[in-house]
């Protein structure tokens, strides 16, 4: 590999560009990046921070819900605690036991007068598998899906 080639790639990886954006832009395979990182003993690079995580994390950090959190970034669960980790921000505290068991009466009680799933999970923060779980444990039958 020409030596400017692999200039390319190093300075790219310590930007924090992924394999996959050094390859795109270098116009080399994966698998080139990962051979002259590996030779210069280097590791993959560590995801970089865009101004969305950071505004991810700075409301998160403010108390922002996290529903509010999802909905505002089209966030799932498991990508906002990933933009939490990459972030380095600390996690909330849980709610205390009388605050979670509140949510879940309110969540319950949401579920008995026929509010969808989705609606429960994004007014009250509880998810769907939590909630069938209250609603077994409390013996309240579970509405099944229309024909």
């Amino acid at each position: 590999m020409e030596a400017a080639k692999e200039q390319e790639i190093l300075k790219l990886h310590q930007a924090k560009f992924t394999v996959a954006e050094i390859a795109e832009e270098a116009e080399v395979s994966e698998g080139t990046v990962r051979s002259v990182l590996k030779a210069h003993g280097l590791t993959k690079p560590e995801p970089r921070v865009t101004s969305v995580d950071e505004g991810v994390a700075t409301d998160y950090g403010s108390g922002v819900p996290v529903p509010e959190i999802l909905k505002k970034y089209n966030l799932t669960y498991t990508k906002l605690y990933a933009v939490l980790n990459k972030t380095n921000t600390p996690l909330r505290r849980n709610a205390s036991a009388p605050a979670r068991e509140s949510m879940m009466n309110t969540a319950v009680q949401m579920y008995q007068d026929g509010a969808p799933l989705w609606r429960i999970q994004e007014e009250t923060g509880v998810p769907q598998p939590s909630l069938h779980n209250a609603l077994h444990t409390r013996q309240i039958p579970l509405r099944r899906p229309r024909s």
